[in-house]
């Protein structure tokens, strides 16, 4: 994972990031509790590659 967050003024800050960077496969897992097959989803995620953007404002 990679994230960063920038401060442009007081009030106003830029967050962004990229989840599983590498964009690897979740290591396989023998659990049942999920009924999810191959990986714990309370570990991993299966979608790969994510990347992601939020702007923050604050009135104070």
């Amino acid at each position: 994972d990679l994230t960063g967050s920038w401060a442009l003024t007081k009030q106003l800050k830029l967050r962004a990031g990229v989840l599983n960077l590498l964009d690897k496969d979740p290591p396989f897992s023998n659990q049942a509790y999920f009924f999810l097959a191959g990986y714990d989803p309370s570990y991993t995620d299966p979608r790969g590659r994510n990347a992601f953007v939020s702007v923050t404002y604050s009135f104070r």
